[in-house]
Parts: C-alpha cells; structure tokens; sequence
C-alpha cells in the first residue's frame, strides 16, 4: 500500500502503475515518465579487439531518462561530453571506464541522479601497473547538484574501486561547482588525480568525492 508521497509500485500481471505524486499534486498536474532505456548513450570501443572509439563530440544535448546510466564511455580516447544537461537517471549520470583515456567532460549540468554524478570506474590492480588505465581525463567546470538520490553513499564524483587497488591515473577534476549531494565524506586515497581549485559550495549534506569499494 502507498502511504507516502513520491511512492510508486508496478503491477507486472496487471499492468498497471499506482504512483501518489508528491506535495499533494494530482497527476493532471504534472507530466510522469517512465524510462524503458537502460543506458541512454554508450560511446563504446571493441572490447574483442580492443579498438577504441574516438573523436566524438557531444555538444548541447539533454540526456535524460535511463533506468540506469544516461551517458557511458568505454575504451572512449578523445572525445567530449560538453554544454549539456544529463538529468533524471536511475543510476551515474556520466561514467568513465574501460582504459578511456584523454576524453573532456565540461560545462555540463548534473542533477537527479539517482546514483552519482560522475564515475570513474577503474581495474582494481594491486600491482599498480600504470599501462592501458582510465586516464588523462579533464572533468572541469560543470554543475553537479542533487545526485545520489537513489541512496545515502554517494558523491559528486566517485572514484571506484578504492582501497589502494585503483591505477587510474593523471586524470584533472577542477573548478566544479557541487552542492546538494549526500553527506559522505569519503576522499580518494591512493588514487593519481590532481585536484586545482576544486570549488564545493558546501551544503549541510555535501561530499564532492566518494571512493567506492
């Protein structure tokens, strides 16, 4: 039984959604989606061959509506999410992974999310060799704001996994703008990343970076 606003339950056998809007608003009010999508946009390499994709560019775009991720790069070598809005998503807004190296993520604005804003999803190597890692990466001047609402553990960015096995390496994060996250506050560990001028707009449930595990 729903008893409080903002819950909704799926009737599979039946088809039917029941959904109670929150604040009190009737549904005639508002618009309610439902994402069938899992990952909206995958810029992915060949995984077989281990050929990269590269030299995409996605510029001004709104990425919104995924059941889990809303944009992924995998074995991605220079290419560029800019100037866009990457919003309502079930899991990460934007993901770096798969030895992606030298791509820009920049002046996008990052919000509802239900996991974090960012993710740099590495190999765990506890050899720390440097060869084939997610890096040379630019993350710089976006607006990450009210992620992780799908739970309590997460960051504006998020580097995983931690402990010490994470290799990736001279990645840049600087000049975000992030507030409103979940109140974490873990931080990268042994991870190679340079941090200038990282700018936080530091709310009372903030973490600007979350090492997973």
């Amino acid at each position: 039984m729903l008893d409080a606003p903002g819950e909704w339950f799926v009737d599979a056998d039946c088809r039917f959604a029941y959904f109670l809007p929150p604040g009190g608003a009737a549904p005639a009010d508002g618009e309610v989606t439902v994402p069938v999508v899992e990952d909206l946009v995958r810029l992915e390499g060949n995984a077989a061959t281990g050929a990269f994709v590269g030299h995409v560019r996605l510029h001004g775009f709104r990425f919104e509506e995924a059941q889990k991720g809303l944009v992924s790069l995998k074995l991605a070598e220079y290419c560029a999410v800019t100037g866009s809005r990457l919003t309502n998503g079930g899991g990460a807004a934007l993901t770096l992974g798969a030895r992606s190296h030298h791509n820009r993520i920049a002046g996008c604005d990052i919000a509802h999310v239900g996991g974090p804003g960012i993710e740099i999803n590495a190999e765990l190597d506890w050899e720390h060799r440097l060869e084939n890692r997610v890096s040379f990466n630019e993350i710089t001047n976006n607006h990450v704001h009210d992620v992780g609402e799908g739970g309590d553990a997460w960051g504006a960015i998020r580097l995983n996994p931690s402990c010490g096995g994470n290799v990736s390496h001279d990645n840049v994060i600087s000049h975000n703008l992030v507030h409103d996250t979940p109140r974490s506050d873990q931080s990268p560990r042994r991870e190679s990343f340079r941090l200038p001028r990282q700018v936080c707009w530091v709310s009372s449930r903030t973490s600007t970076f979350r090492s997973g595990s």
